[in-house]
């Protein structure tokens, strides 16, 4: 297994998409931060900003986290390089969750270093009114959207694994997920339980509940559910295939 991760973190760091992708992750608070200081200045405070990152941030996640995807899996069977892999003494479980570890891996290192600039931008411009307790919130709300995000996208996974070279049924089920996500944002008090039962919405819903409470946990367990089922999906969907 150590090998095999090996050999995928090899692959990431060869691959063009993950950077692209990590750039334009990184690109949303810096260009926040240009905007507020060049044009908003004085006509927006933290809350506002804050929340402008975070909308652009529930629809730029998800995508750019499929494409990431799509290049790590359609490209090994565009190359046919999965037979040549796989003679070697390696289960195909094995193979199929170390690439999940190794897209783990790039999407939180990726999605903490725009968490970071976040953070660093509301201490810059908000000086007065970024406390401790401001820094946790941010913090802690970005580091849930961007778990629930990643688990919501497992069925992604499965879907790629199952499209095998085809690139465009990920994509254009990531690119529902990423609407579905936003359209969470704007749920009324009457639709919170359908929203906290859909694994996407449930993402931006439950950064609007009370923290602790029903919908909250219930909200949780619903992106749960939805990224074992993805990964449950794709390696049985894998082991199955003939290559």
């Amino acid at each position: 297994m150590h090998n095999i991760l090996a050999a995928e973190l090899m692959k990431l760091k060869k691959n063009k998409m993950a950077g692209t992708g990590t750039l334009l992750l990184c690109a949303i608070p810096v260009l926040a931060m240009i905007k507020k200081i060049l044009i908003d200045k004085d006509c927006i405070g933290l809350q506002e900003w804050y929340l402008t990152i975070f909308l652009l941030q529930t629809i730029a996640l998800p995508v750019v986290n499929g494409f990431v995807l799509t290049s790590l899996i359609q490209r090994e069977y565009q190359d046919c390089t999965l037979r040549n892999t796989l003679c070697a003494p390696v289960s195909r479980s094995a193979f199929l969750l170390s690439k999940t570890v190794i897209w783990f891996l790039w999407f939180f290192l990726s999605a903490s270093a725009a968490m970071l600039l976040t953070l660093s931008g509301a201490r810059l411009l908000f000086p007065s009114g970024f406390g401790t307790s401001e820094l946790l919130l941010i913090a802690g709300q970005l580091i849930q959207q961007a778990l629930l995000v990643f688990l919501t996208s497992l069925p992604a996974l499965w879907i790629a694994v199952s499209q095998r070279a085809a690139f465009y049924p990920a994509l254009l089920a990531v690119l529902g997920f990423a609407i579905l996500e936003t359209a969470g944002m704007q749920v009324s008090v009457e639709g919170l339980l359908p929203a906290s039962l859909c694994p996407w919405t449930a993402v931006s819903v439950s950064v609007l509940v009370e923290k602790g409470g029903g919908f909250y946990f219930l909200c949780l367990l619903s992106a749960a559910l939805c990224g074992a089922l993805g990964l449950a999906g794709a390696l049985r969907a894998f082991g199955k295939q003939d290559l």
